[in-house]
């Protein structure tokens, strides 16, 4: 007469990472998170490509939080745009992941003897600053069957098993029902509360139609709307 059937437990303890909480809300991009999915369910490499400001690092992490979890050795973000020597990927990687110089060998060299037989999510950002440690991305997955790479940069990194997509802009029109005019909309309202867009629509509409539906081009022409009416901004 006992119960033999009880809800999950609760439990304090977080998946192992250090994957950012992002301080904005995350707009559109729907279909791509999708696509992204189903492509990392099929290869380990996966490389999302686009220029400065297209919003390659957000797309990255909302990927990677949705994705929380899945890897029981955790997910890890690793910034690289402050490294200007390649030779110290390694090094970030591992320190990143909680490893460090130890008096026999450097955090670097104990890497890839950590990673092997370990299952983890890596995020490699802005790694259009350190091209030449493509080596070092291989060597990983060489070393660690069940680990993952998501790597964003402004350019592929043409080595084996890569898979490339290319980040597009948010969806424009002048109907301003977009991506692009929410997004517009939402940060607005985070330096005007009561923004609303009302007959200037077709405005913010033109704004981002102008701004090529680039996600930092918005959202600085959003934060002017505290200082400067729309149609300034347009101009």
């Amino acid at each position: 007469g006992l119960r033999s059937e009880f809800p999950p437990l609760r439990t304090a303890t977080a998946p192992p990472g250090n994957v950012p909480l992002p301080l904005t809300s995350f707009v559109g991009r729907e279909r791509e998170l999708v696509e992204l999915d189903d492509l990392l369910e099929r290869h380990r490499l996966l490389t999302i490509t686009g220029p400065g400001g297209i919003g390659k690092t957000r797309v990255a992490i909302e990927l990677a939080r949705r994705r929380l979890g899945n890897w029981l050795d955790g997910t890890w973000f690793v910034a690289l745009d402050e490294i200007e020597d390649p030779g110290l990927v390694g090094s970030a990687i591992a320190r990143t992941m909680g490893l460090f110089d130890g008096p026999e060998r450097p955090a670097a060299d104990a890497l890839l003897p950590y990673l092997a037989g370990r299952s983890a999510l890596l995020v490699l950002d802005n790694f259009e600053h350190v091209m030449s440690a493509t080596g070092d991305v291989g060597a990983i997955l060489r070393a660690s069957p069940d680990t993952r790479v998501v790597v964003t940069s402004r350019s592929p990194l043409r080595i084996a098993g890569e898979q490339e997509y290319p980040v597009r802009p948010l969806e424009t029109a002048a109907s301003g029902a977009t991506e692009s005019v929410e997004l517009f909309v939402e940060r607005a309202r985070r330096v005007r509360p009561a923004f609303e867009l009302g007959t200037d629509a077709a405005v913010v509409a033109e704004i981002c139609e102008l701004l090529d539906g680039l996600p930092l081009g918005i959202e600085l022409a959003a934060a002017r709307t505290s200082l400067l009416p729309l149609a300034a901004i347009r101009e």
